[in-house]
């Protein structure tokens, strides 16, 4: 036998399920969402971001004032603020983590595998939500 025909991008490895027929030609792809989510958020990243805005204005409204009212006042200033943008930080890192967990179960599910191999897959990426919480 000949190995100089053989194209294993085109050689199944085992028989398809009854009624599939493989598609080895122009298979369906995914690879669209990737690349529409990186075109949508690398502009975001590269710019000056939310997160920059928020620690300058951090330290434009927790610095002390000219004028003698010193360091107590700035606290006083700061404090409700300094709250406001915590619980706001903290919620959209809380939202943030739990769809980074949700994006691969989601493709998960969608694999053809046995239910118990699934619930395996799942759970080793359910040890993440140990760190969300």
């Amino acid at each position: 036998m000949s190995f100089d025909s053989f194209d294993p991008n085109t050689t199944p490895i085992m028989m398809p399920p009854p009624g599939v027929i493989p598609n080895f030609k122009d298979p369906d792809s995914i690879s669209y969402i990737t690349r529409n989510v990186t075109y949508a958020f690398l502009p975001l990243m590269l710019a000056f971001g939310l997160d920059d805005a928020t620690m300058i204005a951090e330290l434009v409204v927790g610095l002390p004032k000219a004028g003698g009212e010193g360091w107590q006042a700035a606290q006083i200033r700061y404090g409700p603020f300094g709250l406001n943008l915590s619980v706001v930080r903290g919620v959209f890192g809380v939202i943030s983590d739990f769809v980074i967990l949700l994006i691969p179960m989601t493709q998960v599910i969608k694999l053809h595998l046995p239910l118990r191999k699934k619930i395996t897959i799942l759970g080793i990426f359910l040890t993440g939500l140990l760190y969300v919480l």
